[in-house]
Order: C-alpha cells, then structure tokens, then sequence
C-alpha cells in the first residue's frame, strides 16, 4: 500500500509545536497507516475529531468506528510500506478555521521555511532531509517494515529537457539522504521509484 501525506518539522522546539509536528504526520500518512498496523486509528485522531464532532452537534463522530472484524482484518494486513515523498512542512499549534476539516480537526498550522529551495511546482519545497525523516517517522511508528519509495521527484520549468541539472542534483542530495537513513539510522528501505 502506497501512502502519500506530510512530514512536519517543528517551527519551533516548543512542546506544543513538537506535538503539532506529530499531529500533522499522524492527519495525513498516519490516518491511512496507522490501521493497517494496528486495526485502528491513532488515538489523537480518535480523540479530536470525537470532541470537535461533538461540538459540532453531531450525534456520532465524522471518524468512522471499525467493526471488531475489521480492525482483526486490518491490523498488520500489509507487507510493505509504500511512501510518496515531495517536502516536509513546518508546523505549529494552532487554529485552522472552524469549518469540519482535517487541519481543523489536527489544529495544526503549516508553512514552507523561508530558507528551503524553491522549484516550479510552487507546491513543494526542495529539502533532501525530509526524507530521512520521513522514513526515520515510519521506523519509529511502525516498527521498521519494510519500505519503497514509490513516488519521488521534482518538475523542472520545461525550457530544456537536456539541461536537467536541478533534478539531477535533487536525486543526488535525496539519494544521499536515503542512504544514510539506511545505514545510518538503519530505516529497511528496499527500493525507490523515481517520479519527474
């Protein structure tokens, strides 16, 4: 199963953004992740989408409660983790509106660093490090499955498909990355897929 979401750094080292950072992973790859190892949700999904359900006036909560048969059918029902890597964000404590949503719910604020490299897709970042944190997040949550990067890559402005110097440099530097989460940090990471 291929899992596409964010990573979130800290904006800053303050508890509060520490647990944002965690909420934002656990709202995006985490929501879909998560029951496949364990059957169930994360109890910070459970636990926030119930009270703002319940402010909200609902009768039940808009996150759904698996059956005993299907958190017994979900819970280590994959044998590999697929991950789809473009950027990490940053992440704070904070309000997202209040209209019922997932950022809502997560109470996370997102932003690019002002120092990340900028590419044309104006929806990610260039940041070789998230990678390693990503799949150093999965190791840590899931008890190191095994993982394939199935989606990496960067767009280019499309001027000169021969002069690709910038992808060239974002396979380097993200390659450098994995290798060291592999053998440095020891991540079972099998395989990449290389997405342009």
């Amino acid at each position: 199963m291929a899992f596409c979401g964010n990573i979130c750094q800290p904006l800053t080292l303050s508890p509060e953004d520490v647990a944002a950072a965690d909420r934002c992973y656990q709202f995006s790859y985490g929501w879909f992740a998560h029951p496949t190892f364990f059957g169930d949700y994360h109890p910070i999904l459970r636990q926030l989408v119930d009270k703002n359900s319940k402010i909200e006036g609902r009768n039940e909560s808009r996150l759904p409660r698996f059956t005993e048969e299907e958190i017994a059918d979900l819970a280590g029902s994959v044998d590999y983790v697929g991950l789809n890597y473009y950027g990490p964000l940053m992440a704070w404590n904070g309000s997202a509106g209040s209209i019922p949503s997932r950022d809502h719910d997560a109470q996370v604020r997102y932003k690019f660093d002002d120092s990340w490299e900028v590419c044309p897709s104006d929806w990610m970042r260039v940041v070789p490090q998230g990678l390693r944190l990503l799949t150093n997040k999965v190791k840590e949550e899931y008890g190191n499955p095994m993982v394939i990067i199935t989606e990496n890559g960067v767009a280019d402005d499309g001027t000169d498909p021969l002069n690709d110097l910038q992808r060239i440099s974002y396979y380097e530097r993200h390659l450098a990355e994995l290798r060291r989460a592999i053998y440095e940090d020891g991540c079972n990471v099998v395989g990449h897929t290389s997405w342009s």
